[in-house]
């Protein structure tokens, strides 16, 4: 998906983008800043992914605008937290949206 989201950036002359390839959790402990998009792909086994949209909105790592994205399975689900703002299924591959959610 890293490849995907920087081949698109440049067909549409992005500016300005700080592309990172990590770990989400450790991204997570060390992100200090808002960020204008962020996606998360983790492997669909990996125990804790309900923890990302949490931190993320508790951290607040979402700029004004913004978005998340979370690569995801149907069994997850998402809809009452308070930053989530729409999903698209495409059978066992779901992507959920978040927004910033801060007044």
């Amino acid at each position: 998906m890293h490849g995907f989201i920087k081949k698109n950036c440049e067909m549409l002359g992005v500016e300005n983008v700080q592309l990172l390839k990590m770990d989400v959790f450790a991204f997570l402990q060390s992100a200090q800043s808002q960020y204008d998009f962020i996606f998360a792909g983790p492997p669909y086994a990996l125990g804790p992914i309900d923890e990302i949209p949490k931190i993320i909105e508790q951290k607040q790592l979402i700029a004004k605008g913004g978005i998340f994205v979370l690569e995801h399975t149907p069994r997850n689900q998402y809809e009452k937290m308070a930053s989530f703002s729409f999903q698209r299924n495409y059978g066992t591959t779901v992507f959920s949206f978040f927004v910033n959610i801060t007044p």
